[in-house]
């Protein structure tokens, strides 16, 4: 638990008291409420493994080009393979969903999760020479 979760929550049980005095809540919305709360998205910045990025499949993430914004969104993690050594091998596929979106060129960039979370991350245009490119790949091989 974090200092924002521990205001939060000693400030929403005061005000839940004395708001709801004598009212009852069911189990199911009980149960759901701390699952919600309790649910982490793993740090990207520390922790790179295909496993930890699974959490961020469907999520939105902006790279800045020549001070520009550009929305990617990952779609895909392609696992190459795991083998003895703890090596492991996964692409990630990231797609632009805008189609003015300026294209990124091969080389590191900067990727933001709306978290906040900060992580470079070396991306390839997944198109061929003369498309403008809406997709990119991003190739990990860690030994874990």
């Amino acid at each position: 638990m974090n200092k924002r979760e521990f205001v939060m929550g000693g400030c929403a049980a005061l005000a839940g008291g004395a708001a709801c005095a004598g009212a009852t809540t069911t189990q199911a919305s009980t149960g759901q409420r701390q699952g919600l709360r309790s649910r982490r998205l793993p740090d990207l910045a520390t922790d790179v493994r295909s496993q930890a990025w699974r959490a961020y499949l469907g999520h939105q993430f902006e790279a800045v080009v020549s001070g520009t914004a550009v929305p990617l969104t990952l779609r895909e993690i392609s696992m190459h393979g795991v083998d003895e050594a703890n090596l492991e091998q996964f692409t990630l596929c990231f797609g632009s969903s805008s189609q003015a979106a300026m294209p990124l060129p091969a080389g590191t960039h900067v990727l933001a999760h709306p978290t906040g979370q900060r992580m470079a991350v070396y991306l390839d245009p997944a198109t061929s020479q003369g498309a403008v490119p809406r997709a990119y790949r991003a190739h990990f091989s860690l030994i874990v």
